[in-house]
């Protein structure tokens, strides 16, 4: 009986997975071609081999995005998750900006995405500021749409009025000609980081957010910190007004911090006074409390108080008692004043609720050579003989 012969079976060899990629025209077709687009993390590997140089991202993004948007932002994002340390950072995302500004539309808007989803929003705003006004707007219209948020956008403010309270500050016993030497350098850069902001807060309103948005989001920061912030808002034009009134509106807590702040960033005691004599007494009452909790004397506060008027004096005066300062504290410091000035002091102490007996005793005890004036005051406010003695 013939033997069966069994057949030979040839080896099936296991199918070849090939990256996915993308067949494209443009003039990056051939770094096109090598992108492996499977995983994030793989696509990732590829832009770290292909080396690119800074100025060749943005066409391999156009190339991309003809063919696939969300292949585009996978790119994209992996550009990004690349960066490794601050020149390259720096380098490559303005060199993206500039292309997506070039192009605008939905690259753009995908762009801004990416800086978004790769937690790169700090460099995306440093890269907004370096804009002009109307390019501005549009990437900061659509860092927000794209899910960016304030906190970027204050920490940037924060950083540039940091560099601007440094800068314009002549320290202790710096030596003059060494200022000098230095001045054109230091002159340069205040320049830079004041149109920074300037660009920064009118992109952020333009977009529909508003100083009040700063406050709120800044609330919780170190009083140095704010301070930085004040320094960057007031620069890019806003109002000591304006952010006080947005503080208030925040609450107790905030107008302390934003008072101090205020200092921090060199604005006068006087100033500040000044916007609370238009506030409400609760609200003069907590700014004369931060005052003095910044380290601000009572004597500093009835001086430039007087610098600003009877009726910003007579605010001032008002809070100092009602945050428990004694009334010969306040008193001393109007000592070579005019009657006047005087009066109005009295005036507010005793709508203050002060009585006459404590007034007269305040007086004689850290202001005697005033006494006349006050008993003069007090006449002319309708106190009468009887009620002095």
């Amino acid at each position: 009986m013939p033997t069966r012969r069994t057949p030979t079976r040839t080896p099936v060899r296991a199918a070849t997975v090939r990256p996915l990629v993308l067949k494209t025209t443009g003039p990056k077709a051939k770094v096109v071609e090598k992108i492996d687009f499977r995983t994030m993390g793989a696509t990732q590997q590829t832009v770290k081999k292909l080396k690119l140089k800074k100025n060749d991202i943005g066409p391999v993004i156009n190339d991309i995005h003809k063919k696939s948007a969300p292949k585009a932002l996978q790119f994209s994002k992996a550009v990004m998750r690349n960066w490794k340390g601050n020149t390259k950072r720096k380098e490559e995302a303005r060199e993206m900006v500039k292309w997506a500004k070039g192009v605008g539309g939905q690259k753009r808007k995908m762009v801004s995405q990416a800086f978004n989803q790769s937690g790169m929003r700090l460099p995306f705003i440093l890269c907004i500021s370096e804009l002009n006004k109307r390019d501005a707007r549009a990437f900061m219209k659509d860092y927000f749409a794209s899910g960016g948020d304030m906190k970027s956008v204050l920490q940037f403010l924060q950083l540039s009025g940091a560099a601007l309270r440094k800068h314009r500050l002549k320290r202790p016993g710096t030596d003059s000609a060494a200022v000098d030497v230095v001045k054109d350098v230091v002159e340069d850069i205040v320049d830079v980081a004041t149109t920074a902001v300037k660009t920064v807060v009118d992109a952020v309103i333009s977009a529909g957010k508003t100083i009040a948005n700063a406050v709120r989001d800044a609330v919780n920061w170190t009083v140095d910190q704010i301070g930085d912030l004040v320094e960057a808002l007031i620069e890019a034009g806003k109002s000591m007004g304006e952010i006080l009134s947005s503080a208030w509106r925040q609450g107790v807590a905030a107008l302390r911090k934003f008072v101090k702040g205020m200092i921090q960033a060199g604005q006068s005691i006087g100033r500040v006074l000044q916007w609370a004599a238009t506030q409400v007494t609760s609200c003069v009452t907590e700014v004369v409390r931060a005052l003095i909790q910044a380290g601000k004397a009572v004597a500093s506060l009835v001086t430039d108080a007087i610098s600003r008027g009877l009726t910003v004096l007579y605010k001032t005066v008002q809070g100092l008692i009602r945050i428990g300062k004694r009334i010969g504290d306040i008193f001393v410091n109007l000592v070579r004043k005019t009657f006047e000035v005087v009066k109005k002091a009295v005036q507010a102490v005793l709508s203050a609720g002060k009585q006459i007996s404590e007034i007269l005793t305040e007086t004689i005890r850290k202001a005697a050579g005033i006494l006349n004036s006050v008993v003069k005051a007090l006449k002319e406010l309708g106190r009468t003989l009887g009620q002095i003695l």
